[in-house]
């Protein structure tokens, strides 16, 4: 899902399973974080916030 965080594009990608970090990267494919996920389902600390500050959510790409 393509957001707008901090005024850039990123890109927030959810893991395939259970206890992996959900991670969001910006457009050079590095990642800038984890928001939610993992062992406490609350991320790696590092974007607390994205989900209140991204905005314009856009699914770009889906695998069903």
């Amino acid at each position: 899902t393509r957001y707008t965080y901090k005024g850039e594009s990123v890109y927030y990608v959810t893991s395939g399973c259970c206890d992996q970090f959900n991670e969001v990267y910006d457009n050079n494919c590095k990642s800038i974080g984890a928001p939610d996920g993992g062992v406490t389902g609350k991320g790696d600390g590092r974007l607390p916030e994205f989900f209140t500050n991204a905005t314009n959510k856009r699914v770009v790409w889906e695998n069903k």
